[in-house]
């Protein structure tokens, strides 16, 4: 919310609508469908948009949070499209790359380095029991290498995945060109 408001008055106008959004959809969670006749149902889709905004989901992830809104209030959901998770890419996550191309680094140890560099950022949110939880999700320079999905072990929380043809390219740029080694 800080860097929302560097960026100017559009920054402050969407830090405003952001909190006013998410207020509504804090009522709306805690005090349960009755307040379904209060919110209109148009406002409560547009907190959708401004979530997935927030969070960088890709088009995929956020077509899944759109299918289960409308799910959940008995709308039809045929009108959404249905396509794979990153279109026609093949996308996987840092661990599972890291291992396929040999890279001898652990994820915390790329994610950590990730984040100093920018291309990465460590988010939070609450647990049902009140701790914190944390996520990392792709920044807009980490965006060109992959995309963020929602994690399929919590839906409010995502989880980075790369591109595999652009990793050891992201890699090398993170971690700097060995000598003697090609990239392929």
């Amino acid at each position: 919310m800080i860097a929302n408001k560097l960026t100017g008055k559009k920054g402050i106008l969407f830090t405003a609508t952001y909190i006013e959004a998410f207020e509504k959809m804090r009522k709306f969670i805690e005090e349960g469908r009755k307040l379904n006749n209060q919110i209109p149902f148009s406002e409560l889709v547009k907190s959708i948009e401004i979530v997935s905004d927030s969070l960088k989901v890709n088009d995929a992830s956020k077509n899944l949070m759109y299918r289960k809104f409308y799910q959940s209030y008995g709308q039809p959901t045929d009108f959404l499209p249905y396509y794979e998770l990153n279109g026609s890419r093949e996308m996987d996550c840092a661990t599972n790359l890291l291992k396929e191309n040999n890279l001898k680094i652990s994820t915390a140890e790329f994610n950590n380095e990730m984040r100093n560099q920018g291309y990465l950022e460590r988010r939070s949110r609450r647990g049902k029991n009140g701790t914190v939880k944390y996520f990392n999700s792709l920044t807009p320079d980490g965006l060109k290498f992959g995309e963020n999905a929602i994690n399929p072990h919590n839906q409010r929380e995502t989880q980075p995945l790369y591109d595999k043809d652009t990793f050891k390219t992201l890699f090398f740029e993170i971690f700097g060109f060995p000598k003697g080694c090609e990239l392929k």
